[in-house]
């Protein structure tokens, strides 16, 4: 974003989702170079109403890919950026499990992955960006809460460093790393099938 900086918050986010389509068909090329489903991280995206939102990819290993859109935007995406929310909850099918994805602050509301839940899902996704250890710690420990709830396995991936030449932007704070379980194992490489032969 700092190519926008001259620009105010609103109109560098718009700036920056020029770059969405290209970021989602590297990444596919990545899945299929390395033979791996990849969950993106989320980044602004114009739909065809005109409306900002913020969404991220499911791309698989075989180069087919899906989108999932953050439902609730904070007050500060709003104010700062103008994002719309979106309207999507569903699982997606993969080789390896049914998954649901969340975006950050969607996984402080129950409601949510509980839909999922509802809908056979195995492991929650949750990539998200906090400028703040409290922050963090809410989309941490509200992963643990939707592992309890819906008996499933939660990952959570964060964004770390600073951008200090971009606004808004300058600073994350995160801790990634754990795949949440109702059952507690030590941390370690986990592998997803052997896990969910454990829980039935």
């Amino acid at each position: 974003m700092a190519k926008f900086n001259h620009l105010g918050e609103a109109q560098s986010i718009r700036g920056l989702a020029q770059y969405t389509e290209e970021v989602r068909d590297r990444f596919i090329n990545l899945a299929i170079s390395y033979n791996i489903n990849i969950i993106t991280g989320s980044m602004p995206y114009v739909k065809e109403d005109g409306g900002l939102y913020n969404v991220g990819f499911l791309v698989r290993r075989d180069g087919t890919y899906e989108m999932y859109e953050k439902v609730h935007v904070t007050p500060d995406e709003i104010k700062s950026w103008g994002l719309s929310g979106g309207k999507m909850v569903r699982t997606f099918e993969t080789d390896c499990a049914k998954i649901g994805i969340l975006i950050c602050y969607d996984v402080e509301f129950p409601e949510l992955s509980r839909i999922m839940a509802d809908q056979g899902m195995q492991i929650l996704f949750v990539p998200f960006l906090t400028d703040t250890q409290n922050g963090y710690s809410r989309v941490r420990v509200c992963a643990q809460a939707r592992a309890i709830e819906n008996e499933c396995f939660v990952a959570i991936a964060g964004s770390v460093g600073n951008l200090p030449r971009v606004h808004n932007m300058d600073i994350q704070y995160a801790q990634s790393g754990y795949l949440l379980l109702v059952t507690s194992l030590s941390p370690q490489m986990v592998n997803v099938q052997k896990l969910l032969r454990i829980r039935k």
